[in-house]
C-alpha cells in the first residue's frame, strides 16, 4: 500500500452512532463507561482518539503498538522510568529540552 493511502486509510474507526465513515473527535476527557468493559480515560491511553491515532501511525511506521502522550515530557519521564532502576545513571547532552533537566534535578525525589 502507498505512503498515501495508507495516511488516509490506517486506524480508521467508523462512528458506530453516526456510521460516519470520518472518525469524529471526541472532546471529552472521560466517557461514558458505566456499561463499558473497562474504564475510558485519556491518562489510560484508551480513549476513541487514542486508539485511532496510534492505528494510523502505526500503520505509516509498520509498527505493532504504540502509545501518544500530551506533552514531550510526559513521553520522556515514561520512557525513563520505564527502563530506569535504582541506581542507575543517565547521561545527557547540555543542549536537552529544560524539562528533563527538572526531571534529573527531583529525581532524588522518584523512588523507583
Amino acid at each position: 500500500m502507498h505512503i498515501e493511502s495508507k495516511c488516509i486509510h490506517s486506524g480508521e474507526g467508523i462512528d458506530t452512532i453516526t456510521k460516519g465513515l470520518n472518525t469524529p473527535i471526541f472532546p471529552s476527557s472521560a466517557h461514558d463507561y458505566l456499561d463499558a468493559d473497562e474504564v475510558v480515560y485519556p491518562r489510560y491511553f484508551n480513549t476513541v482518539n487514542q486508539k485511532v491515532i496510534v492505528q494510523k501511525l502505526c500503520g505509516l511506521e509498520e509498527a505493532e503498538d504504540g502509545v501518544v502522550f500530551s506533552s514531550g515530557m510526559a513521553a520522556i519521564s515514561t520512557v525513563l522510568l520505564s527502563f530506569l532502576e535504582a541506581g542507575d545513571h543517565v547521561i545527557l547532552q547540555d543542549e536537552i529540552y529544560g524539562g528533563s533537566h527538572a526531571l534529573r534535578m527531583s529525581s532524588s525525589q522518584i523512588r523507583i
